[in-house]
Formats: structure tokens, C-alpha cells, sequence
């Protein structure tokens, strides 16, 4: 059945499980703008840029520009841009919007996402890319439910989602795809006209409950 009508987008809390206290990034494709406590700031195509912490705030810096701020939001300049970041042993990619900022002395990153392309990240994330391709299809339609029942986390916590396998594993932007999921896009599992919990997992450690669908 067709999704109800729900965000385009997503806010995903992303590489908490790193205790990130320092991170770069870098735009891939084009540059970004920041916005550093209200002041807008242009990136060139290419210029390295790093977050760490500074006392109780962030200092976002690259070469001799340095900005002090308690939060730092990061757009890309066209369609398009992926974000390469680094963060301790972690090297992932991301599209859409970034923010940082210093909680309990670890920097805090939200990426804010198109919904389809979090959903398609996941299905990847959580499956090996080389499964069967009826197999990935079923996934995208379990992890799109999940999604469509809304944020897993209280609005105050700033992101819907962690990247982590208490809501769904999220490891960033896709490459290429052996797998075509369009096919199901938007679809989603209902009982009595309601979506479904639909949480799903890796291993059942040799426990299930009866079937009662």
C-alpha cells in the first residue's frame, strides 16, 4: 500500500558510536555554505574543513579561518554534493544537510536527508548489496515502514533516527547499486488500515514469538 503522507526528509543522527571530538569534511562535488551562529560562510570546491571542540562550543576551521560557534549547519551549493567525513577510524559519505555542534563533550552530528534516499541507504546499510534482489525489494518495504511510523527519538533530541541498529543502520550515501528499488518505492505494510511495527533484525538468538498474523 502507498505511504501516508509523511517528511520528505529525515534528520539521522550519524557516527555517535564513535564518540566523535574532532571531524572533517569535505564537499566531493562543488562547495557548501555554513552557517556559523547566524553568520552565512562560502566554502570553496575542495577546501577542507574540520570541526572539533572548543571548551563548551565548536570551532570550525580550515588554514587561517577559524569560526567559533555553538552550531554549525552545513548546506551544499547544488544537487549533487556528497560530504566525505572523517571521524576517528570512520570515513563515510553523505548527502543532503549536515549541523554539529558539542554535547557532553562529543560533537554531535544530524544529517538531514531525503526520505527515498535514507530508506535506499538503509536497505544497503543493513544487506549485503549482492542478495537477492526480491529479498532487497522486501527489505526496502520494511525499512520504509519503519520510517513512515515516524521519529524513534523526542523532538528535543534534535534527529529522528541514530544510525545505529536501535532504530535502523544508516552508514551514509550510496555508490552504485547492483539492485533497482524503485519498483517499490513508497510502499509500506498496514494491518487494519494501521502500518505496522515494523522492527526486524539480523538474529533472533533461537527465540521468536508465535506467528499471529
Amino acid at each position: 500500500l502507498a505511504a501516508p503522507s509523511i517528511a520528505d526528509d529525515v534528520r539521522v543522527l550519524i557516527l555517535s558510536k564513535f564518540h566523535p571530538g574532532d571531524v572533517s569534511i569535505e564537499a566531493e562535488r562543488g562547495g557548501f555554505s555554513f552557517d556559523a551562529d547566524g553568520r552565512t560562510v562560502l566554502s570553496r570546491p575542495g577546501e577542507p574543513w574540520r570541526a572539533t571542540r572548543y571548551e563548551d562550543r565548536l570551532l570550525f576551521s580550515s588554514g587561517e579561518k577559524r569560526y567559533v560557534a555553538d552550531k554549525i549547519a552545513v548546506r551544499p551549493s547544488r544537487d549533487g554534493t556528497v560530504f566525505a567525513l572523517r571521524a576517528g577510524t570512520a570515513r563515510r559519505r553523505y548527502r543532503g544537510m549536515l549541523s554539529f555542534r558539542v554535547v557532553a563533550d562529543e560533537i554531535e552530528i544530524v544529517n538531514r536527508v531525503d526520505r527515498d534516499e535514507y530508506v535506499d541507504a538503509v536497505v544497503f546499510s543493513e544487506y549485503e548489496n549482492d542478495a537477492a534482489a526480491e529479498a532487497l525489494r522486501a527489505l526496502r518495504v520494511v525499512v520504509n515502514t519503519f520510517a513512515a511510523r515516524g521519529a524513534r527519538h523526542s523532538p528535543r533530541d534534535g534527529y529522528d533516527f541514530c544510525d545505529l541498529t536501535h532504530c535502523q543502520t544508516y552508514h551514509g550515501a550510496l555508490t552504485r547499486t547492483a539492485v533497482d528499488l524503485s519498483t517499490v518505492r513508497g510502499m509500506v505494510l498496514r494491518r487494519n488500515g494501521d502500518l505496522v511495527e515494523a522492527v526486524f533484525h539480523s538474529t533472533c538468538g533461537g527465540l521468536l514469538f508465535d506467528e499471529t498474523y
